[in-house]
């Protein structure tokens, strides 16, 4: 047993940092995964149509009733959503990004891709760090998993990297799409989603198909309406 007196406490000064940067790196995690799992449970689709009370939440989803309300409770504190009475509604972010209906960058395979795929390699990290060692041959995905890698990186990387690379663009640039095909040129899916939501946001541009290479490639060439 050890016994604590005044002498040997630790003296903490009235002059130190105030530790809440602290805490709430430590317990980012958690905010995380109650986001991961609002994504999972559908509880963003859901509520896609208008507010619902809680019970017609609960009922919708076909989950017990008090670990749904933590859930929640927990992404309503976190701001993606909104509760007024006994109704709970989707946030002006959530509903466009999270909810598959909102016209906007849909979020949702991207958290699948943290939830399923990223979040429990980071689980390792320590690991990796004290034997030296990587994550080398982890990424022999299955066939589910490929499908989610693939549609978590696109939903948002491409449509960012057009956004970013925009006020480069000078009339005649060549654009190169590496996975084009991956959904069999789906016109709402991938990358041809991206381009497509690219030009309708930047209607000074038009894009002309130039060829097809490799496997799944597409280059366009960019021209000033």
């Amino acid at each position: 047993m050890e016994i604590m007196n005044s002498k040997s406490a630790p003296v903490v000064s009235q002059n130190a940092p105030n530790p809440l940067q602290i805490f709430e790196l430590a317990t980012g995690f958690m905010r995380a995964k109650h986001l991961f799992v609002a994504g999972e449970l559908g509880i963003f689709e859901k509520l896609a149509e208008g507010p619902a009370t809680f019970d017609e939440l609960a009922a919708k989803l076909g989950t017990p009733r008090r670990t749904t309300r933590i859930v929640a409770d927990a992404v309503t504190a976190l701001g993606l959503l909104e509760r007024q009475g006994d109704k709970y509604r989707n946030s002006a972010l959530a509903q466009a990004h999270l909810s598959g209906s909102g016209g906007a960058v849909d979020m949702r395979p991207f958290l699948r891709f943290w939830n399923r795929l990223s979040y429990k390699r980071w689980l390792g990290l320590e690991d990796s760090v004290r034997q030296g060692k990587g994550v080398a041959g982890e990424f022999n995905f299955t066939p589910e998993e490929q499908k989610i890698f693939s549609e978590g990186v696109e939903a948002f990387s491409a449509g960012d990297a057009l956004a970013l690379a925009s006020p480069a663009f000078q009339d005649g640039v060549m654009l190169m799409f590496d996975d084009w095909f991956h959904y069999r040129g789906h016109p709402n899916k991938g990358q041809a989603r991206a381009l497509s939501e690219f030009l309708a946001a930047h209607s000074e541009w038009t894009a002309v198909p130039y060829r097809s290479y490799s496997t799944f490639c597409q280059a366009f060439i960019l021209s000033k309406r």
